[in-house]
């Protein structure tokens, strides 16, 4: 969330889409290394469809406002997903089970309010994620009011990415023209110092309990939230 901030305080709004995505594309496979095999391939899924529909929202709206919108979508994006994260209830600590994960929710009671969860967080996710690379806060709220372990976070957020920004690749191509072998020698450029944090986020997550990533998350929100406003 730092990163897209930066990017677009330095690049623009709109062109720095186009530079972070294959960014965060090299980033996704490090993710994908580490904690595939944690991946719930039912919650990826269940995104997925509104994911689609929210991209081809920010899609139509990235080509009718102008640049200087961005940046104000860009924080309302990022804003709205921190509020929830802080007062929502879903992010208070749960006690932790015997074996050391938290404990899951009751499947056949709360099926019908995930569904309309997911389908409401994936359309969320697919805009804020096409309109600016931003969509980190929008999955965290669905996944911490899942209450998933630490590594499972990681594993859903690791292929949910990897295949959102695969799907995106084509707008910003062919329709949005954000990405061009001049942007791809940019976002080369960044290639090793990604490498270089994938792999001290590795040995960091290792060692970080469950209560603490989480209060990381909603900071680190908040970080990139007030970097684009000022």
């Amino acid at each position: 969330m730092i990163a897209v901030a930066l990017a677009a305080a330095y690049f623009g709004a709109r062109p720095s889409t186009g530079i972070m995505l294959p960014i965060l594309m090299f980033a996704d496979l490090f993710g994908l290394a580490y904690y595939h095999k944690h991946v719930r391939w039912r919650q990826v899924l269940l995104l997925l469809p509104g994911t689609l529909v929210g991209i081809l929202i920010a899609v139509y709206v990235g080509d009718v406002v102008g640049p200087e919108t961005f940046a104000p979508i860009l924080a309302g994006v990022l804003g709205f997903g921190l509020v929830i994260l802080v007062v929502s209830p879903a992010t208070r600590r749960r006690r932790l089970a015997p074996e050391g994960t938290l404990d899951p929710p009751d499947p056949d009671r709360l099926r019908p309010r995930v569904l309309a969860f997911a389908g409401s967080m994936g359309v969320a996710a697919g805009f804020s994620s096409m309109i600016g690379n931003a969509a980190g806060a929008v999955l965290s709220v669905y996944l911490l009011a899942l209450r998933l372990p630490k590594n499972t976070y990681i594993g859903v957020t690791a292929w949910y990415f990897f295949i959102n920004n695969i799907i995106k690749v084509p707008f910003h191509v062919l329709i949005w023209e954000t990405m061009s072998p001049a942007t791809l020698r940019i976002s080369l450029v960044a290639a090793p110092a990604v490498a270089v944090g994938a792999l001290v986020g590795v040995a960091v997550v290792k060692r970080v309990a469950e209560r603490p990533y989480r209060v990381f998350v909603i900071v680190v929100t908040a970080a990139a939230v007030l970097r684009l406003l000022f």
